[in-house]
């Protein structure tokens, strides 16, 4: 994206930036000197190990509510996540939501 993309977006988002501020957002790595900053390196600032972590904790507590609430017997829940039967969670995950949750 390019500079100018950053600075509008924070504009849009009602981010305040002070004029250095907005300085050091256009010094972000442009490693191809194409006056553009890389998607993947802005967001890398932001994704840390912890914040994903925290998300993960997240949907976990929330699949775990839901299978309490309807009432869905655990080794069910289960045996939908480990489909290959190496007892780690498998793809089953988002064939659990689709098939469970939204009931």
């Amino acid at each position: 994206m390019t500079r100018k993309q950053v600075l509008e977006g924070a504009r849009v988002l009602k981010i305040p930036l002070s004029l250095q501020e907005q300085r050091l957002l256009q010094q972000l790595e442009d490693s191809n000197n194409e006056n553009k900053i890389s998607v993947r390196i802005f967001c890398d600032r932001f994704d840390t190990p912890e914040s994903r972590e925290r998300r993960m904790k997240q949907i976990l507590e929330k699949m775990a509510i839901a299978i309490i609430l309807k009432d869905i017997p655990w080794d069910l829940a289960y045996e939908t996540f480990d489909k290959d039967n190496k007892g780690h969670i498998t793809k089953g995950v988002k064939l659990f939501i689709i098939n469970y949750l939204k009931k």
